[in-house]
Formats: structure tokens, C-alpha cells, sequence
């Protein structure tokens, strides 16, 4: 007999021998997992089995240890290792923000997270989209233990850039790859820190700070679209700067005092609007640009807090001189131009642009821009913190002359002033500045001399009659403009009015003129009124 089978099993003894059986079991076992398996299955022979009739006699006639082991379903392949683990990143030492992939730094490193990928002989480099290699490293020992490989770059501009990693073995076959991507963003003034760098040592004002470093310099070349369009490959004698700050009225060739809290957006130069100059104004940059606000959480310096509106001071330095005499600005809105040129407001406040020549070589290497918010110098005239100013250095004859050209000098100005074109040739009317006075004319009628000067000033001589019908210009009182005007008497009763830079050019003591002092302030700079 054959008990505990398994259910839907049936045992079935067959002799092979007079001694032997063999035992099977047939058909489908209702439960065949592994955990059916049974240890149990018994088979008891009866005493009809032996010829002695008696089971009892006979060892092991019972056997109850019978294993039935139900065959598992063969097993799955395992699953294939993973990939070593690996990820790349702004590297923690070069990103200046919150691990947000920001950064400051023009050449930034990245972190591969390589583990096991990195080997000895093998390599890690980045790839630019055009498939360019714009950094590489070779694997050290130090590497492989860490899991972990540096990347440094070449030099970066502002900018998002996004670069392909990654891992070579010592085949040069890649076993990694993983994109990464980081933002440079530098001193927002729009001047790439490449061309920052390109000229001057990097350091336009030679404060030992990097240009690009600073929200309040910008470093550029601005002499020529040509120049300015070549970025980092122009010139070094084209490049200049725009900087945001304070001078020294004693001495305005001293470097700029920094504002800390002035951000310049924008800075460039672009072609001249389609409105002409005006006639006799000749340009000599392209439209020179930049925008003034306040840094972040931080606030521009009033510099003149007695006035309405927040002043502001740029000063724009040239990197050669110029033979510029004006700042002309154009007005979008009503589409006209402006010369901008005034010295006095480096004084007298209001603004103005003043043309300095700080090597007293009679041009022009430094423009002192006093600025409003708001005001007549801000371009977008809102008051909003943010200051724009485009504007051209032009040489212009229109400006206050008082003395002739040189191959003239025979002829007095007092002689040639009696007609219209003399007057349109020598004076002109300038803008009517509150801090102006209107210049008059006086005539000789014994020499035929004429004398210039603003209401209520003593006359060389009592035979002097004033003449009404000469429409003059208005001039600033002596002092008060960007230079003095000084009158010259010589024993004939002859005047002379100009500069005493253009007196000493011109040589007047040597011909018999005496200096009689100022008369009146120049309204405009001009850096050698002789010979203009």
C-alpha cells in the first residue's frame, strides 16, 4: 500500500524482479510549487509480499521517509549589472551662487562623478555643441580613488552654455557621457569680460581690480565701429572706458572715485541715428551708449544732494587724444540733437558734459558727464533710478571764438565783427542757459574798434557807444564758465578777447597788449582758442 500521496497522484508498483518493484507516480499533482514538497510518502508491504507470510519479519517491510520533490521552473537570468554610477556638475569651487550652476567665474571647472570609469591611462574632456573640445584632463591615481575627475575650461563669455562630458578609457573609447550646463554671469555691463581683457592689462583705471570684475567700469574699444565690432581683436590704442564715479575738481586728471552702489548696463557704441548733425558738426566716435542704475539692494551716490533728482557722474576716458570740442546728444523722442557741452557744470552743477585735456596736450582725452535722473541729460527723462545716455564726440565750430586764425592776424577781430558773416563766423548764440548773461557790443568811433562784454562792464575807453543792432551770444560771467575770457588793450586803443593760453600763443604781451583781466567766461570748453 503507497498513503499520503500527493493529491491527484497515483502510485503505482510494477515488479521488475521476483526481489524487486519500481514504484511511480502518474498524472498532475493539484500543488506542485516548492512549498509542496513532501518528506512522508509511505509504502507498507503486506504478508502475502514474502513467501514466509509474515511482513513483520522482514526490515523495512514500511518505509515513511519517502521524499516527493516537486521540480522548480527554471529560474530567470539574472539581470545584467548596472552601469557604474555617473554624473557631471558644476564643479562646488567655481559656482559663486547657491549650487544653482550660476556663476562668476570666466573659467569655470566641472565635477565628474565617475566611480569605476575612471581608469589608469584614461582621460575626461567637454565637448561644445559643435563638437569642439573646450576642456580636457588626464586621470590621475588621486582621481580613480576618489571617483571623481576636474575638468577646468577655456575662457568663458556671459552666457548659458550647455557641454556633453565625458569619460575615455586608455583606448580613447568613451565609457561615459552626461550633459552638464552652467550661466556666467559677470558685471552685467554688457562688455564681454573677454574684451575686458584684452588690452590694458584688463585694467583700464589701474585700481589693481580686473575690469570685468567691476559693475561700475566697463573697458571697451569706442573709438570707430570698426574697433568696436573687433570686440577682443581691436586695437589696444582703441580701447577705452566708461566709469562711474567722482573726480577730483583740483585736479580732474586724477583717477575716478568709484561709485560702489552704480551698475552700467548696456555699454556699446552703434551706428549715428539717421538725423544728421547739425550743420558745421562733425562726428568723430560712433554714438557712444551706456545705462546707469544702482547695483543690487544697493543705491547710486547723489552727488549733489542740494539739487532735485538724483546726479549722477560718468566719465568717459578716451584712449588717445581727441581734437573733439563738443558732446553731442540726440533726443529720439523730438528727433533732434544737443550739444551737451558744458565745463561749469563740473562747478556750477546742471548738466553738462566737460571736455578735459589731461596732459595739456590741446586735445581732449577725458569727458566728465554730470547727469540727472531724469533731467535733460537722461534719455528715457523718467525718474526711475536709471540713467540713459547715448551720446557722439564731434569737433564743431560753433562754438564762442574770440580771436582770429592765424593767417588772419592782421585783421583784428574788433575790425571784422562790424559784419553779419564776421559775427556768424566768430560768435554764435548758445543755448539759453539761467546761468548765462547776454554778451553786448560797443564800438570806437574814433579807432573803429570794437569791444565785447556782458552788461555793466567798464568800457576801455569812454568814446566806446554800444551797438543794439549786434546780436551776440550769451557767455557765463567771468569765473563761472570753462575758462575766462581776458581782455588785451594795446597803446593804439586796439582790444583783443581771448583765452590767456590763446593770448600766449598768439603772443599779444610780445606785441604790445596788456592783460586787463576777465571780462567773461567762456559758456564752452575749448582747448586753444587761438588758431580755431
Amino acid at each position: 500500500s503507497v498513503t499520503t500521496v500527493p493529491a491527484a497522484l497515483t502510485a503505482v508498483a510494477t515488479p521488475r524482479t521476483s526481489t524487486t518493484a519500481t514504484l511511480t507516480l502518474t498524472g498532475t499533482a493539484t500543488a506542485h510549487a516548492n512549498a509542496d514538497d513532501i518528506s512522508n510518502l509511505t509504502v507498507a508491504f503486506g504478508n502475502t509480499a514474502f513467501t514466509g507470510g509474515s511482513a513483520a519479519a522482514v526490515t523495512n517491510s514500511t518505509k515513511n521517509n519517502l521524499v516527493v520533490d516537486f521540480a522548480d521552473p527554471p529560474a530567470p537570468p539574472p539581470p545584467p549589472p548596472p552601469p557604474p554610477s555617473y554624473s557631471a556638475i558644476l564643479d562646488p569651487t567655481s559656482d559663486t551662487g547657491a549650487r544653482d550652476s550660476v556663476t562668476a567665474v570666466i573659467e569655470p571647472k566641472f565635477a565628474l562623478n565617475a566611480g569605476n570609469l575612471l581608469t589608469t591611462g584614461g582621460s575626461a574632456r567637454l565637448l561644445a555643441p559643435d563638437g569642439s573640445v573646450i576642456g580636457s584632463a588626464a586621470v590621475t591615481a588621486a582621481d580613480i580613488a576618489a571617483g571623481r575627475i576636474s575638468v577646468p575650461t577655456e575662457l568663458l563669455d556671459d552666457g548659458i552654455y550647455t557641454f556633453t562630458s565625458q569619460i575615455l578609457d586608455a583606448a580613447g573609447n568613451v565609457v561615459g557621457s552626461a550633459p552638464v550646463t552652467v550661466t556666467i554671469v559677470t558685471d552685467r555691463d554688457g562688455v564681454a569680460p573677454s574684451v575686458e581683457l584684452a588690452a590694458n592689462n584688463g585694467d583700464f583705471n589701474r585700481d589693481n581690480v580686473k575690469d570685468w570684475l567691476q559693475n561700475n567700469v566697463a573697458h571697451l574699444p569706442l573709438m570707430s565701429m570698426t574697433a568696436f565690432n573687433a570686440g577682443k581683436n581691436a586695437p589696444a590704442s582703441a580701447f577705452g572706458a566708461v566709469i562711474v564715479g567722482n573726480v577730483d575738481l583740483k585736479n580732474l586728471s586724477k583717477p575716478v572715485r568709484l561709485d560702489a552702489g552704480a551698475q552700467l548696463i548696456d555699454v556699446g557704441a552703434s551706428d549715428l541715428p539717421a538725423t544728421p548733425l547739425p550743420d558745421r558738426v562733425t562726428a568723430l566716435t560712433p554714438q557712444l551708449g551706456f545705462t546707469v542704475t544702482s547695483v543690487s539692494n544697493g543705491r547710486l551716490t547723489d552727488i549733489d544732494t542740494t539739487r532735485a533728482g538724483l546726479q549722477t557722474r560718468v566719465v568717459i576716458d578716451l584712449p588717445t587724444g581727441s581734437t573733439a570740442t563738443a558732446f553731442m546728444k540726440y533726443n529720439a523722442n523730438t528727433d533732434t540733437w544737443t550739444n551737451f557741452t558744458k565745463l561749469s557744470s563740473l562747478k556750477r552743477g546742471g548738466d553738462g558734459a566737460a571736455l578735459i585735456d589731461t596732459n595739456r596736450d590741446g586735445l581732449t582725452d577725458r569727458i566728465i558727464l554730470t547727469l540727472t535722473d531724469g533731467g535733460i541729460g537722461d534719455e528715457d527723462g523718467v525718474v526711475n533710478g536709471t540713467i540713459v545716455d547715448p551720446g557722439v564726440l564731434a569737433v564743431t565750430d560753433l562754438l564762442p571764438v574770440y580771436s582770429l586764425p592765424n593767417q588772419r592776424r592782421e585783421a583784428p577781430l574788433s575790425t571784422v565783427a562790424t559784419s553779419a558773416d564776421a559775427r556768424e563766423d566768430f560768435f554764435v548764440t548758445t543755448r539759453n542757459d539761467p546761468d548765462t548773461v547776454a554778451l553786448k557790443a560797443w564800438q570806437n568811433r574814433l579807432t573803429g574798434d570794437y569791444f565785447y562784454a556782458p552788461e555793466g562792464t567798464p568800457l576801455p575807453y569812454r568814446c566806446y557807444v554800444e551797438r543794439p543792432d549786434i546780436n551776440l551770444g550769451r557767455v557765463h560771467e567771468a569765473g563761472e564758465g570753462a575758462f575766462d575770457v581776458h581782455l588785451y588793450l594795446n597803446k593804439k586803443g586796439r582790444t583783443e578777447l581771448m583765452s590767456q593760453d590763446a593770448a600766449t600763443q598768439a603772443n599779444l604781451i610780445g606785441l604790445g597788449y596788456k592783460d586787463m583781466g576777465a571780462v567773461f567766461g567762456s559758456a564752452d570748453p575749448i582747448a586753444s582758442l587761438f588758431g580755431q
